[in-house]
C-alpha cells in the first residue's frame, strides 16, 4: 500500500513539474516577444488617389472622394432649403468627412424603428445656413438631419 501511495505522490509531483514547464515557456528564460511588424512606405494619398470606401480613412477623405461626397452634399443642402423656406444657394457649407455608423440608422436612430445592424459606409456634413449651424448624417446614397 506504501508503494501505491509513493507512486502516486511521484506522478502527482511529475505532472506538476510539467504544468509548471508548459506555463512557463519550458526553459524557464524570459518569455518570447513578437518583434513589431516592419514599416512599410506607401506612396502619399493625393486629390489623385482613387476613393475607396472600404479602406482606411485616409482613403475616403473628403479631397479625394469628392465625386462620393459631392451628391450627399446637394441632398443635405436642398433638405435643409426646403426645411427652412429659403433658396437652396443661401445654405452654406457642405464640409463633410468620412464616418463608419455603426448600424442603418447612420448614428441617429428614431424610437420604436428597427435598423440593419451593419457597418455602414457614409459622411458627417456641416451645414450653415441663417447663422445656425446644421448637421447631417449620410449613408453613400441617403441624408439625415441631425436634430
Amino acid at each position: 500500500m506504501s508503494t501505491r501511495i509513493t507512486i502516486g505522490i511521484a506522478a502527482a509531483a511529475v505532472m506538476a513539474g510539467i504544468l509548471a514547464a508548459a506555463c512557463n515557456g519550458g526553459g524557464g528564460g524570459p518569455t518570447p516577444t513578437i518583434p513589431p511588424p516592419p514599416v512599410t512606405s506607401q506612396p502619399p494619398i493625393t486629390s489623385q488617389t482613387p476613393c475607396d470606401p472600404t479602406r482606411g480613412p485616409e482613403y475616403r477623405s473628403t479631397i479625394h472622394c469628392a465625386n462620393l461626397v459631392q451628391p450627399l452634399i446637394d441632398m443635405s443642402r436642398a433638405d435643409l432649403a426646403q426645411r427652412l423656406g429659403i433658396p437652396v444657394d443661401e445654405v452654406q457649407g457642405g464640409g463633410g468627412f468620412p464616418v463608419e455608423w455603426p448600424d442603418a440608422s447612420l448614428g441617429h436612430p428614431e424610437p420604436g424603428q428597427v435598423y440593419a445592424q451593419v457597418i455602414t459606409q457614409g459622411y458627417e456634413i456641416t451645414l450653415e445656413a441663417g447663422g445656425k449651424t446644421y448637421t447631417y448624417h449620410t449613408s453613400m446614397d441617403a441624408v439625415v438631419m441631425v436634430e
